[in-house]
């Protein structure tokens, strides 16, 4: 009978042995998957930077004005005073989208490390622009189940991306097989020259000392009394000719820029209030030029 109880205690101190190590495994598993998400979801954030960075890049006369590179990151001054961040390569494990703009302007994607590339369609079904005036940022996130989403809207909104068949694009967590997010990027003095995967060639020029843009103070649209004038803060280096325009009654004058600050003053009158400016919100724009480069600056108005 004692016999019978040692073997009955020497089983549940094995069994229990198994469940602790089980369990220990179990939750290491979970403890690496975690550690592997979130190394993905910083790649997919270093993803969303470039296609930021891209669409800024392919505004038309855009143009850089200091480009700082340091270990494959590309910071970007340009020349209406933003900044963006080009990643060119990462170290981190993890298989994101490529990206890509086709020959009629249209952001493509491909979800098998550049084998295939789809068109990248908006919530309406319809291709996502990447050049042009009406061109869209497209953003990525992985949702709650390990699958890809992607926003058209600024991150307002997102959708589940699908592949040819309507199926929904798993965020693979392996092992990346090409850790470069470009072909090549290449600066030089006198441009960045950037190579997509998918074979897409951009190359923006690169003028240190041309640039014209408003303060960023300026948010939104600037209301103004009718018949008063206010002044507005621009920066302005480099430019041989400028040429200002204003809506119809509505007068605006550049000033020269002051050697140090390289700020110039913009003065807008506005118009005596009358009905034919009900619609009064309108584009005040300066349009810079140095050489065969141009910088167009905008500000929106309308009367108090």
């Amino acid at each position: 009978m004692k016999k019978s109880c040692y073997m009955l205690l020497f089983a549940v101190i094995c069994l229990a042995g198994c469940k602790d190590t089980d369990n220990s495994n179990l939750r290491a598993d979970i403890e690496e998957l975690k550690m592997r998400i979130s190394a993905l979801e910083i790649k997919t954030g270093e993803l969303n930077n470039n296609i930021k960075a891209i669409r800024e890049l392919t505004k038309e006369g855009m143009t850089i004005t200091e480009a700082i590179a340091q270990n494959g990151i590309y910071t970007l001054t340009l020349s209406d005073g933003s900044t963006v961040r080009l990643v060119e390569k990462t170290a981190i494990d993890g298989s994101v989208p490529f990206i890509g703009i086709n020959s009629e302007g249209n952001w493509q994607v491909s979800y098998d490390a550049g084998a295939t590339y789809v068109l990248l369609k908006g919530s309406d079904g319809r291709p996502v622009q990447a050049r042009g005036k009406d061109g869209i940022t497209p953003v990525f996130r992985i949702n709650g189940e390990g699958y890809w989403q992607v926003s058209d809207d600024g991150g307002t909104s997102y959708r589940s991306v699908t592949d040819e068949k309507g199926n929904p694009v798993k965020a693979v967590v392996i092992a990346a097989t090409d850790n470069t997010f470009f072909t090549r990027v290449t600066p030089t003095e006198k441009s960045l020259d950037i190579v997509l995967k998918d074979g897409t060639e951009l190359s923006i020029p690169i003028i240190k000392n041309f640039f014209c843009y408003f303060d960023t103070q300026y948010q939104g649209i600037q209301t103004i009394r009718a018949g008063s004038s206010t002044t507005f803060n621009v920066y302005i280096k480099g430019v041989e000719n400028t040429i200002v325009t204003a809506p119809d009654g509505w007068k605006a004058m550049l000033g020269a820029p002051n050697a140090d600050t390289n700020i110039a003053i913009l003065t807008v009158v506005a118009p005596v209030a009358t009905r034919a400016v009900a619609d009064n919100t309108k584009d005040v724009s300066i349009l810079a030029v140095a050489g065969t480069f141009a910088q167009l600056a905008k500000l929106q108005v309308q009367l108090k």
